[in-house]
């Protein structure tokens, strides 16, 4: 009697389960807007230019090469978010109103652009070079930045991300398929065991080390200023040369240079009592001594004697002393 009854339980079952499998499952495609983020890598190709070239470039503290060159720039991770369609294979169970979503990732269609976030850091490029002092540029990329939007927005990038959101949705699906199998249960659940190893493995396998790359490209030139002394010489070398005649034949004598400069600058200059301009000034001095006198109005005069020796070059700078209240007034 336990077998007939056990085989009129089957035959009963049977027909049950075949009108579940044909009759109460609908299946449609459902096709949704929808806006999903990314992880992605971002680098930029700096060509770094200089004034004057040929400048000492370094970036990190480590030496790149001379200017004109290029810094490769890891701006590190950003976070890119885009809009597309996508359908989804939508099965429900007419009998207990389960419903069933299945992505189909092939199906991703992107519109609009891409809306890269920034890249968190700041990085700075230095340059130096021998008679001038270092110069700096500090990089700082913002979301509305020019160069960063620019490298989103070309084919590659959107290739990538495209490529990346197909995996996300097919990881979802995965992970969506894996429950299925949890919940199933029993003997179904045993079977189905090495496929959800399988599905896990997949699942845990993404890291930074497989992000897409995109890469952006700009240029920055530094601007070198000579260093104090070398612009003093500059500003110096610079300055018309006067040639003081002396008393006897100038044409017949030898002379000598003095450079004559002040603090501050721009004081009025006296060779053997005569004014012959404002520091920094060139002096051509006939061989012998000198009086060499710098004035300021508020300033107490500053006088030196030199003795100018044929084709000799002399460099003097008068620091000028603040005049007291109660002081006479320095005469031309």
């Amino acid at each position: 009697m336990k077998i007939k009854s056990r085989h009129l339980t089957v035959a009963l079952f049977c027909p049950v389960f075949l009108v579940y499998l044909t009759g109460c499952v609908t299946q449609q495609v459902e096709t949704r807007k929808v806006t999903d983020t990314v992880s992605m890598k971002y680098e930029e190709t700096v060509h770094v230019e200089t004034d004057p070239t040929g400048a000492k470039v370094y970036f990190k503290d480590e030496y790149i090469g001379l200017s004109p060159c290029d810094v490769i720039l890891k701006a590190g991770n950003v976070l890119v978010s885009g809009t597309g369609t996508v359908n989804y294979n939508v099965s429900v169970n007419g009998m207990s109103g389960q419903r069933f979503e299945a992505v189909d990732s092939t199906s991703w269609h992107m519109i609009g652009s891409l809306q890269p976030s920034a890249p968190s850091g700041s990085w700075t490029i230095q340059a130096s070079k021998a008679g001038y002092d270092p110069a700096a540029r500090l990089i700082q990329i913002s979301s509305d930045d020019d160069e960063l939007n620019a490298a989103f927005q070309g084919v590659d990038a959107i290739s990538k991300f495209n490529t990346a959101i197909q995996n996300k949705l097919n990881i979802g699906a995965m992970v969506s398929a894996r429950q299925q199998i949890d919940q199933s249960g029993g003997l179904a659940s045993t079977m189905m065991a090495p496929v959800a190893q399988q599905m896990d493995n997949q699942i845990n396998s993404t890291d930074d080390s497989t992000l897409p790359v995109v890469s952006g490209h700009r240029s920055v030139l530094l601007t070198l200023s000579p260093a104090a002394a070398q612009q003093q010489q500059q500003q110096q070398q610079q300055q018309q040369t006067v040639v003081v005649p002396g008393g006897g034949d100038s044409s017949a004598s030898k002379r000598g240079l003095i450079l004559v400069s002040s603090e501050p600058e721009s004081a009025d200059v006296y060779a053997d009592g005569v004014f012959v301009g404002n520091a920094p000034a060139n002096l051509k001095l006939d061989e012998g001594i000198h009086i060499i006198e710098v004035k300021m109005d508020g300033y107490k005069p500053y006088r030196k004697e030199l003795r100018v020796l044929a084709d000799s070059e002399l460099s003097l700078k008068a620091q000028l002393d603040k005049d007291s209240p109660n002081s006479v007034p320095a005469q031309p």
